[in-house]
C-alpha cells in the first residue's frame, strides 16, 4: 500500500495506521481548490477571501462514505505556512483518536507532522 501518490497538482497521502486520506493541492488557482472540495463533499466550500490567503485546511465527511477527507491547499511552497496547515490536520486526526496534545503526547504529534511534511516534500519533489 502506497503512502502517497501524485496526480498532477494534487497529492494523495494515505495513512495506513489511522486509515486517513489527506489530499494536498499545490495550485495558485482557487478553482482547483473549489473543484477538489466539491469532488469530495458535493458542496461549495465556505465563502472565503481566496485572494488574501496563502493556504487552507479543510476537513469533512466524504459524501458517499463514513470517512473523513482532509484537504490541505497551498498556493506556493512556503515551509512555515505548510507547517501551520499540517498542524491543523495533525490535531484533527490525532485528537479524534483521543490523543490530545500534551507533554506526554507531543512526540506523536511531531512524528505525524514529520510524516506529512516528508510525504509532501517528496511527493511534489520540492527542493531546498
Amino acid at each position: 500500500m502506497y503512502t502517497y501518490k501524485r496526480y498532477g497538482k494534487t497529492l494523495h497521502i494515505y495513512d495506513p495506521i489511522y486509515r486517513e486520506n489527506i489530499w494536498v493541492l499545490l495550485s495558485k488557482d482557487k478553482r482547483d481548490y473549489i473543484n477538489l472540495y466539491k469532488k469530495w463533499f458535493k458542496e461549495m466550500p465556505e465563502n472565503i477571501d481566496y485572494d488574501h490567503i496563502q493556504a487552507r485546511y479543510s476537513v469533512g465527511e466524504c459524501y458517499n462514505d463514513n470517512i473523513d477527507i482532509h484537504i490541505i491547499w497551498f498556493k506556493k511552497y512556503h515551509p512555515a505556512t505548510l507547517c501551520h496547515e499540517i498542524l491543523h490536520c495533525t490535531r484533527r486526526i490525532l485528537s479524534t483518536r483521543g490523543i490530545d496534545l500534551s507533554e506526554y503526547t507531543d512526540e506523536a504529534y511531531a512524528y505525524y507532522q514529520e510524516f506529512l511534511m516528508k510525504s509532501i516534500i517528496d511527493g511534489f519533489k520540492i527542493k531546498g
